[in-house]
């Protein structure tokens, strides 16, 4: 949804060029982003399930810590990959002005899609204890504002890409501070959860990438499967 607000304001910019850019760029974040940051987090689902079912909050916790771990790793391989966007772009034959936007625009939005992972981990968390309230409610107000942070800093303060990039690392903060505030307020499940990790969260490393790492497989796939579209309209150019 944030990725279709994006392509929106993207529209009010007046430049194909930029709306190309951004549209590829989606498709690139949805792909080799979103898609292995959905795919590792589902092990979280199956682990603190196992450990809310068995009232181990101390063990839940470690799983939970030990996810954020392995998204930092997810994230730093993901942020190398970007580096080379413009690069690999070029190779496939797309539009020389596209690529060097669309890897400006990746680059730019990398934080965003970091806070988004951390937030997404924290939602399939909250699910495993069957707080689905919390993630809903705290979506639903920072969906609702990240129109009018992309409208103001995009068209307003003429920020174009960097603009949209802003509001969505705003908006998925937002999230995370609000989800998290909500999460200290239930005392059932306070114990679950740390700010940051510590020794004992790799116990759990093995099993978590034994979980994680086919989901990543399937949902890249997935995504792959129906993006892979857009690459083929980018070499038809931007005329």
């Amino acid at each position: 949804l944030q990725h279709t607000v994006n392509m929106v304001v993207a529209g009010h910019l007046s430049s194909t060029s930029l709306l190309a850019s951004i549209g590829l760029g989606n498709m690139i974040q949805n792909c080799f982003f979103v898609a292995p940051i959905w795919g590792i987090n589902s092990a979280i689902e199956i682990l603190a399930s196992l450990a809310a079912g068995a009232n181990n909050q101390l063990q839940a916790r470690e799983f939970h810590d030990c996810g954020k771990i392995v998204l930092v790793g997810i994230m730093a391989i993901e942020f190398i990959v970007g580096l080379q966007t413009e690069r690999i772009l070029l190779v496939l034959g797309q539009n020389e002005e596209v690529c060097k936007q669309t890897h400006e625009y990746i680059m730019w939005y990398f934080p965003a899609l970091f806070v988004f992972g951390i937030t997404d981990l924290q939602r399939k968390f909250l699910n495993s204890f069957g707080k689905n309230l919390l993630p809903l409610a705290s979506f639903i107000i920072c969906v609702g504002i990240h129109p009018f942070w992309c409208y103001y800093l995009a068209i307003s303060l003429n920020m174009k890409l960097q603009g949209i990039a802003l509001a969505g690392f705003i908006s998925n903060s937002c999230n995370y501070i609000i989800m998290t505030a909500l999460f200290w307020y239930q005392s059932d499940i306070k114990d679950t959860f740390s700010l940051l990790p510590n020794a004992s969260s790799l116990k759990g490393l093995r099993v978590y990438l034994q979980i994680g790492l086919p989901y990543v497989a399937m949902v890249s796939l997935d995504f792959w499967a129906y993006e892979l579209m857009a690459v083929v309209s980018g070499m038809l150019g931007i005329k």
